[in-house]
């Protein structure tokens, strides 16, 4: 079933980091999983620092394949926030799988073209787009 992992919970999963930390910490991230078939879409909403990797890197431990990350709820992003979609995008390769960016974000946007890192994402501009793109049964086809 669509939406639902058994081993992952339920369609959306926002990570609250206050329960894991032990910390009365004010997350400066929102971060949701959501399944559609073989692909795991993460949406980042925030900063994607530090806070997100940890987030992102405990949800989908072990986790590779087809990723989708939607950034365009981004507002800040540092080495750490580029260094988890990097490391995602290797993990996925191993396993045949793809990365795609959904609609990134001006600060996502700005760091990737410093770092010569947006050549390795192929994006899908538009959220409309990802949802037809993802139905689709070939995902090495771009919109």
């Amino acid at each position: 079933m669509d939406g639902f992992r058994p081993d992952h919970g339920p369609l959306s999963a926002a990570v609250d980091l206050r329960a894991w930390s032990g910390a009365d910490v004010v997350p400066s991230v929102d971060v949701h999983f959501f399944w559609l078939g073989s692909w795991t879409i993460v949406r980042v909403v925030g900063e994607m620092d530090i806070q997100a990797r940890e987030l992102i890197d405990r949800r989908l431990d072990g986790e590779v394949g087809h990723l989708v990350f939607e950034l365009d709820g981004v507002t800040f992003m540092d080495a750490c926030g580029l260094g988890v979609l990097l490391d995602r995008l290797r993990r996925a390769r191993e396993a045949d799988g793809v990365v795609y960016l959904v609609a990134p974000s001006a600060p996502v946007l700005r760091l990737l073209e410093l770092t010569d890192s947006a050549r390795l994402f192929p994006p899908i501009v538009a959220a409309d787009r990802a949802v037809a793109f993802l139905q689709a049964a070939d995902p090495w086809t771009v919109f």
